[in-house]
């Protein structure tokens, strides 16, 4: 049975969700759906993005990751689909998959209108109009190439840190429905750079000393810094929403400086 996941930014309150799960059943029936969040904020890529690449690893391999965030709308007419890390994923032409690729090695095709028509009753709605349809064939044969002539997608980076006279800038890329921030410092570079050294963590007017290994390991009220499951320090206020207490957006610089 095939499993298909969706990363919408459709919600729950208008018909398009529906619609999107009635297509897919009627398209691939005994389809298993998984909703990774239908809940993005609209239009917003990187959002779905980052949310994506956070769950698919923990998916069999094979999955199926549909998305439906589409900023372009009827702009663009063009489809991808994406086999990375034993997963398959399908969207729109975007900074998504581009985003999700970074790193990583993958194959890409651009979906064929000769395969996969374009749809008569317009352009917009692709996750719904297009890939709905692509998603059987790709169950079938398990093959990109049933889909289309492969392309080069280039890959687009999150943001790298900045190591600059014994100070490690990066930013929040999320902030979690906890209020927690999660950065684009990760476990491994943060090693690297570190060495045998102490250091501090800045972030607006609250500092920390260490980074802990779990929640539970600073008191109540108190800021944490840790690794998330992905490997990116993550920052907040134990049992608050750190984001509304610190005034934390995305895009917001956090420093470490290292001492010695």
């Amino acid at each position: 049975m095939a499993i298909v996941t969706l990363t919408t930014d459709y919600g729950t309150r208008d018909p398009y969700l529906a619609a999107l799960k009635g297509s897919l059943l009627k398209n691939l029936p005994g389809v298993q759906i998984v909703d990774i969040s239908n809940h993005i904020t609209a239009f917003d890529t990187m959002e779905a993005a980052f949310v994506l690449e956070e769950a698919f690893p923990h998916f069999p391999d094979e999955t199926i990751h549909l998305i439906g965030v589409d900023p372009l709308g009827s702009n663009s007419s063009h489809s991808f689909a994406v086999k990375m890390d034993g997963h398959f994923f399908l969207g729109p032409q975007n900074d998504i998959l581009p985003l999700l690729c970074s790193g990583k090695t993958h194959q890409a095709v651009l979906i064929s209108p000769e395969v996969v028509p374009y749809p008569t009753e317009g352009k917009a709605f692709q996750a719904l109009h297009r890939l709905t349809k692509a998603i059987p064939i790709l169950a079938e044969t398990r093959e990109l190439t049933a889909l289309g002539e492969e392309i080069e997608i280039k890959p687009k980076a999150w943001g790298v840190p900045a190591y600059v006279g014994n100070t490690l800038r990066g930013e929040i890329l999320h902030i979690d429905r906890f209020g927690n921030g999660i950065t684009n410092i990760k476990k491994e570079y943060f090693l690297e750079v570190k060495g045998n050294r102490a250091f501090e963590i800045f972030l607006r007017k609250t500092n920390t000393k260490r980074i802990v290994s779990s929640y539970g390991d600073e008191p109540i009220g108190d800021f944490f810094a840790l690794f998330s499951n992905s490997g990116r320090l993550e920052i907040g206020i134990r049992n608050e929403n750190g984001a509304k207490m610190l005034g934390l957006s995305r895009h917001d610089h956090i420093s470490i400086e290292f001492i010695g």
